[in-house]
């Protein structure tokens, strides 16, 4: 019975747009006589069509300093939500979040007092499928991208209302959101420290740590253990991903994001660096062939700088090389097909050029016993691969020179105790398990 229905579209393209301009008067009558009269009283499918602009056009009203007219917008919008079902109303907020930018914030915070903090089945009068379907339509796309979109936004309030949203609605260990969108989530947050926003940074501490830990890590808890194998991941995706190795300020954003990372939460280097470190200088090596091996290039005086900023860093990356020898030679000694061991083991003979002429710093302290596993690794993966691939040893040369400096450094420090006087005629190194190995046979 509502003769506006099939010239809808020609009024509401005047209408909507009005909302934002007009006096508070005008902004009452607006309300009450035209939405409330004549839009509300629509048939379902006709307001569906509607209902996008009009969110648009009245949702600013929300942050008028006019409590009346923030009551009445709130009524008509529950009105619409019993019209529409919550799924598409949410629907139609997440999408505003992410295509336009002046109503991020308005509608976040309409968004974070209206949708129920879940919690568990016992707690909640909804079930996680039911608090998915209603407030979070198409979570993985369009939930997950808009969360992005507004935590990566340069508006600071955007940013703190977002990050208090993921806090409250998907904590790290809540399972209400997969893996992958953590994950990407995570990515995006990390951002963050770029900034050093205090206020932002913080919020992010609280989403990794949980309440209560921002500043002392409990690593007994095993909702610590499984955000540490989510920033892991992360990490890795950060500096593995195609726009970071191709563009120069996406790498030195991760290399500052894992500095900062590690400036304020210390404990974590010991638990994470030693996973990132080959993939970071992987990148930063690809990177590095890219621009014709300038070794004046601010991404060199960057990484030199991150690992010379603590011993510790350097042991990380020698460690992780090390480990990462043993497992592809350990994978791949009885395969006939060596393919894929030749591939991986030129990424790490790349990985180690690079670190010999642009990581590695000479200031070798005297705990060496930390080298002699990564050096047993190095030689065994390094003589298995070229012993197929080359008769020049000369390729080699600068990773054998590397191995020698260790070497020379091992024995200047280290007291070979119970088996140094069984091997007095030869060098020896000690591998993972603690067993010898002839160094000088080796060679």
């Amino acid at each position: 019975n509502n003769y506006l229905g099939e010239d809808l579209g020609l009024y509401s393209s005047g209408l909507f747009p009005f909302f934002t301009y007009a006096s508070i008067q005008n902004k009452f009558k607006y309300l009450n006589e035209i939405i409330k009269e004549h839009f509300l009283t629509l048939v379902d499918y006709e307001f569906n069509l509607c209902l996008p602009g009009m969110v648009v056009s009245i949702i600013p009203g929300l942050e008028e300093q006019n409590e009346p007219l923030q009551k009445t917008i709130k009524e008509i919008f529950g009105e619409s939500r019993k019209k529409v079902s919550d799924s598409t109303f949410y629907g139609i907020l997440w999408s505003i979040i992410l295509r336009n930018q002046r109503l991020r914030n308005v509608c976040i915070k309409y968004i974070n007092d209206t949708v129920p903090i879940y919690k568990s089945i016992e707690e909640n009068p909804e079930t996680k499928e039911e608090v998915v379907n209603n407030y979070y339509p198409n979570i993985s796309i369009l939930v997950v991208n808009s969360l992005r979109v507004l935590i990566e936004e340069s508006d600071l309030p955007s940013q703190r209302v977002g990050m208090d949203f993921i806090i409250t609605r998907f904590p790290i260990y809540n399972n209400i959101l997969t893996e992958e969108d953590k994950i990407l989530l995570l990515i995006s947050g990390l951002q963050l420290l770029i900034k050093n926003d205090y206020s932002t940074t913080r919020r992010l501490q609280m989403w990794l740590m949980g309440p209560g830990q921002e500043d002392e890590l409990e690593m007994g808890d095993p909702n610590i253990k499984y955000m540490i194998e989510l920033l892991i991941k992360a990490i890795k995706k950060i500096f593995l991903s195609s726009e970071t190795i191709g563009k120069k300020e996406n790498l030195s954003n991760g290399i500052k994001i894992i500095d900062q990372l590690f400036k304020q939460q210390v404990k974590l280097v010991d638990y994470i660096l030693e996973f990132v470190s080959i993939d970071m200088i992987s990148a930063i090596e690809l990177n590095w062939q890219n621009i014709n091996h300038n070794p004046q290039d601010d991404i060199i005086a960057r990484v030199k700088s991150f690992y010379s900023y603590d011993p510790g860093y350097l042991d990380c990356l020698w460690n992780s090389l090390g480990k990462k020898l043993n497992v592809i030679t350990s994978s791949h000694i009885e395969e006939e097909d060596n393919s894929q061991f030749n591939d991986e083991m030129d990424i790490i003979v790349r990985t180690l050029k690079f670190c010999l002429d642009y990581v590695y710093l000479e200031k070798i302290d005297k705990k060496i016993k930390f080298y002699i596993p990564i050096i047993s690794s190095l030689l065994k993966g390094l003589l298995l691969y070229h012993v197929d691939t080359t008769d020049d040893l000369f390729e080699v040369k600068p990773l054998i020179v590397l191995a020698l400096k260790f070497v020379k450094s091992l024995q200047l420090g280290t007291q070979l105790e119970e088996n140094s006087t069984n091997n007095s005629n030869s060098r020896s190194v000690v591998s993972k398990d603690n067993h010898y190995v002839p160094f000088a046979s080796s060679i």
